[in-house]
């Protein structure tokens, strides 16, 4: 799904899609990557990290007069996600901080573009002190500062893995004057916790979907930290409440959905009162900001992708009972392996669709070109009922022929001995008794859902290096949508009723529980805990095309009726 219609309004790339050509004519280190075919078009290869370095240093030299340069073993930002930041960033300063009065932002670990300082300082004139543990990051970041002359507004101190940013900012005597206090304190930090959970985050890809369309070059410790995102953050709010009266908002961009809940709840245990999460979109990547407070006078805008999506159809919800027999646990994999069995049943087309990694997971994307789920019970038993009646006149054909005179006679006079007459099997065509109830529940367990799921064409394991993230917000502007190929509807002569999606989600408690005491508080394993989501799990359908809407309404219907 293109994201771009949800980029903030005053991103200069949410209607104005970079002109290679121009950029092309007009630097000769871009011109050395572009690919131009028969036709002239121009394109790049998202897979090769040098690429994506010359778009972001051609976009940041022409659209904001900044000159970097990226190490290809760094991580290579992308112009428009960073920009979204900085952009909400002022949404929220301009709501309390006085125009005119200058501004200080804490940029927490700057990495070696040192994006963020030099881009709200050459756009807005903010000051930035950064803080950054990596050698490496640190040089090239001073060296940057310097090549775009803004040392009078960033500065950059080198910590130690595990030091408080705040602590060293707070604590030393930056020129031209020591920091008394912040205006904003700004994080994006590493998504994952260690190797497997990156890998982990791409290895449900789907067989039939396409590669993936970009890498990430990103060194361990960009993509890598202790306890993965929510513990970064939750250190970040440790030290929030300690330095609660000299900043006036505390962000953070989140790089998975599923950290946003967990980290509210922590935010919620520290008694932190006002909280505000803000999608920020682009191309196919989406990231979510935290924003939090202990000033009453802040107020946090509402983003482009919730405003949007009031106007918007919502997927049709259907949200389940805590306990059902027919699942062997409450979980969602159970739910997805129950319901690929259910469509299996119903003789539609069934795949796995992964997730946008932020999001992670799978999705069931299904196709149906007959309409099997409207009176399912009826056509159950009408068709347990022909095929009674087909086994019995199969077995009065076989007793008639076996007593005909003709061939009693013969068998006589064969052998001497004499066949008895053998009553027919009784036709009563009532409805037969199941001596397993749980096959007319349609309650299939989980091993057998498992049993057909085929294992074989498994996709290996990719390097870390092969990991995508920052080119995905450029996929959708530059190439053109991926086609899914395989057995999905391969039938193209019949006419799907429904295409949709099925999405399944566990739904999260974020309230603060009723008692909360200080030794919890000071105990990171503790404040950690239990915060998987325990609530309710939901069914989501989205129509993607066919020639009845309504049926995805009906397939809802049928499956609450067989999920109990």
């Amino acid at each position: 799904m293109a994201l771009n219609k949800y980029m903030h309004p005053r991103n200069i790339y949410r209607s104005h899609k970079p002109q290679f050509k121009q950029l092309a004519q007009k630097y000769p280190f871009f011109k050395d990557v572009i690919q131009e075919d028969e036709e002239g078009r121009i394109s790049l290869d998202f897979k090769v990290p040098s690429h994506l370095a010359a778009l972001s240093k051609a976009l940041l030299l022409n659209d904001f007069g900044l000159d970097l340069e990226f190490p290809l073993d760094r991580l290579v930002p992308t112009v428009p996600l960073r920009l979204n930041y900085i952009l909400w960033l002022e949404d929220i300063i301009q709501s309390f901080h006085p125009p005119g009065t200058p501004v200080t932002v804490l940029d927490v670990g700057v990495g070696a573009s040192c994006i963020y300082p030099l881009l709200g300082a050459k756009k807005n004139g903010w000051r930035f002190v950064g803080t950054e543990i990596d050698a490496r990051n640190y040089a090239v970041a001073v060296e940057s500062v310097a090549r775009n002359s803004l040392q009078h507004l960033v500065q950059i101190l080198q910590i130690k893995e595990g030091d408080s940013s705040m602590d060293a900012v707070f604590n030393s005597d930056l020129p031209p004057a020591p920091v008394p206090s912040l205006t904003a304190v700004m994080a994006n930090p590493p998504f994952y916790c260690d190797a497997s959970d990156v890998i982990g985050s791409v290895t449900s890809r789907s067989i039939t979907r396409p590669s993936a369309k970009t890498v990430s070059s990103a060194a361990r410790h960009e993509s890598q930290t202790f306890g993965g995102e929510v513990f970064f953050c939750m250190r970040l709010a440790r030290d929030s409440v300690k330095y609660a009266t000299r900043v006036g908002v505390f962000t953070v961009m989140l790089g998975k959905k599923s950290s946003v809940v967990p980290f509210k709840r922590i935010l919620r245990k520290l008694k932190i009162p006002k909280v505000s999460v803000y999608e920020l979109c682009q191309g196919r990547i989406m990231r979510w900001g935290v924003a939090w407070t202990f000033q009453p006078n802040v107020k946090f805008p509402e983003s482009e992708f919730r405003r949007l999506r009031k106007f918007e159809k919502p997927p049709l919800t259907l949200v389940l009972p805590s306990h059902l027999s027919c699942l062997p646990s409450y979980t969602v994999e159970a739910l997805l392996d129950w319901l690929r069995a259910e469509f299996k049943q119903l003789k539609m087309k069934c795949i796995d669709q992964k997730n946008r990694a932020e999001i992670g997971g799978v999705h069931l994307s299904i196709c149906a070109t007959e309409n099997t789920w409207t009176h399912s019970r009826r056509k159950r038993r009408e068709a347990e009922r022909l095929a009674r009646s087909q086994l019995s006149n199969t077995s009065v054909n076989s007793d008639t022929h076996l007593t005909e005179p003709g061939a009693e006679s013969e068998s006589k006079q064969n052998d001497g001995s004499q066949l008895s007459y053998v009553d027919p099997p009784s036709t009563n065509l009532k409805r037969p008794h199941m001596e397993n109830p749980a096959e007319l529940n349609g309650c299939i367990s989980s091993k057998t859902s498992l049993a057909d799921v085929d294992t074989s064409t498994e996709t290996k394991r990719p390097r870390i290096q092969e990991i995508c993230d920052e080119g995905e917000a450029w996929v959708d502007d530059f190439l053109p949508p991926m086609l899914y190929v395989g057995a999905y509807c391969s039938d193209v002569s019949v006419s799907p009723i429904i295409r949709a999606d099925i999405f399944v989600e566990q739904r999260a408690h974020d309230e603060l529980e009723p008692a909360v005491d200080q030794p919890e508080l000071d105990d990171d394993d503790a404040m950690l805990r239990n915060l998987e989501p325990t609530g309710p799990l939901v069914i989501k359908i989205e129509f993607v095309e066919g020639s009845c809407r309504e049926a995805a309404n009906q397939i809802l219907c049928y499956l609450k009726n067989r999920l109990r």
